[in-house]
C-alpha cells in the first residue's frame, strides 16, 4: 500500500505519517508540502492507495488539486484533512467522492480509513 501525504506543515505530515503507520505497517509513505511538489509526485507514483491533502497550500488550494488528481488517479481514495469543514469546502468536494476531516486530527479519526 502507498499513501502521498500532501500539506504544507511539516509537523502535520509527520503527525499524519506516524497514525498512518500505527495502522498500516508496511505502507509506503511519500510527502508533499507544495502544490507542485504534490503533483510531481502524483504523476510519478501512478500506483497510490490513499492521498491525505490539506485545503491551505501554496499555489492551489486543495480543492484545486483535487480534479487533477482524479483525472490522473480515479480510483485512489482522497481524505481532505483541514481546518475548513466549512459547507462552501464540502460543496466542492462532493462530486470527487473526497472524505473530509477536520483538523486537529486524532489517530482514531484515521483508523475508519484502514479497517
Amino acid at each position: 500500500m502507498n499513501a502521498l501525504i500532501i500539506d504544507d506543515s511539516k509537523a502535520q505530515q509527520a503527525l499524519i505519517a506516524a497514525y498512518i503507520k500505527s495502522f498500516e505497517p508496511t505502507i509506503t509513505i511519500y510527502q508533499a508540502g507544495s502544490s507542485v511538489d504534490a503533483m510531481a509526485k502524483v504523476r510519478q507514483i501512478p500506483n497510490l492507495d490513499l492521498i491525505t491533502l490539506d485545503q491551505n497550500l501554496d499555489k492551489k488550494s486543495g480543492t484545486d488539486l483535487i480534479p487533477l488528481i482524479k483525472n490522473l488517479l480515479p480510483n485512489v481514495h482522497v481524505v481532505m484533512i483541514t481546518t475548513q469543514c466549512d459547507q462552501r469546502i464540502k460543496s466542492l468536494i462532493i462530486d470527487y467522492d473526497v472524505e473530509l476531516v477536520c483538523k486537529p486530527i486524532k489517530q482514531n479519526t484515521l483508523r475508519k480509513f484502514f479497517i
